[in-house]
């Protein structure tokens, strides 16, 4: 099967939870399935979007947790072990997004959920790159065997949208998300997705933010669950189906041409 494969799935409208899990397990098995990377003993991290606590649970900003659970529970199924983990913006409480947005529950059954603020971090040398010639990242993301990242879909008010690629910039510290914006999003955001290569993308489509995102945009309910390996495909297609040209979103197109 293609790795630049991605398959889109629709929910029903206001999907439940098992709504949601059965829309996932089919998205990720026309993709092509869990990769090898996810075995028996292995860590796997999740990476959701935790940008900024957003005004409605259905705004679109944040990922649904019950897409995050939907994910979880496959790579438990495998034998693996799974942490949920993000850090939110500049400046921003994750503490906050992950209580008002019901990760607190998955904490409660069971599931590890970090605010990766309270984590250790370690600088690291990226040779080649121009923009980010270091990063400073969260401990756990460097630990983990493979890392599965879970983007909103959603509209971005400086480079417009922000899907796979730039869901990774979480699991950098703030300073280095500052530095980030100060010498170039756009390539050093390309950089930070050449590093951490995730072995799986699962998009939340199912709400989804229009206008002046990434928080505080207009909702659109679109029901859908987008999974792919390749992560430029899967954000190509996600473009597409918000009406965006790829060659005219820049972190796409810089990124499709490496």
């Amino acid at each position: 099967m293609p790795e630049n494969r991605v398959s889109l799935v629709r929910t029903p409208p206001e999907p439940s939870r098992q709504d949601i899990a059965v829309a996932v397990r089919r998205a990720v098995d026309l993709s092509g399935g869990l990769p090898a990377q996810i075995k028996a003993g292995a860590s796997v991290l999740l990476k959701p979007n935790l940008v900024e606590v957003p005004r409605t649970r259905k705004s679109g900003a944040v990922t649904h947790p019950q897409l995050c659970r939907a994910v979880a529970e496959m790579v438990l199924e495998r034998g693996a072990f799974v942490i949920i983990a993000d850090s939110a913006g500049v400046g921003a409480d994750t503490e906050a997004v992950i209580e008002y947005m019901g990760y607190g529950c998955l904490r409660e059954a069971g599931f590890t959920v970090l605010d990766l603020k309270k984590s250790k971090v370690r600088r690291i040398n990226v040779p080649g790159a121009i923009v980010m010639k270091h990063l400073r990242i969260f401990e756990p993301a460097l630990e983990a065997d493979a890392i599965i990242n879970l983007p909103v879909l959603k509209t971005h008010d400086q480079v417009e949208l922000t899907l796979g690629l730039k869901n990774l910039k979480g699991l950098l510290d703030d300073s280095s998300k500052m530095q980030m914006h100060r010498r170039g999003v756009v390539t050093g955001v390309v950089e930070t997705a050449a590093f951490f290569r995730p072995c799986l993308t699962v998009v939340d489509g199912i709400y989804c933010q229009e206008g002046v995102g990434p928080v505080y945009g207009d909702p659109v309910e679109m029901d859908l669950v987008i999974a792919g390996r390749d992560m430029v495909a899967v954000d190509t297609v996600a473009g597409l189906i918000a009406g965006y040209d790829p060659l005219e979103v820049p972190i796409t197109r810089e990124a499709a041409a490496r």
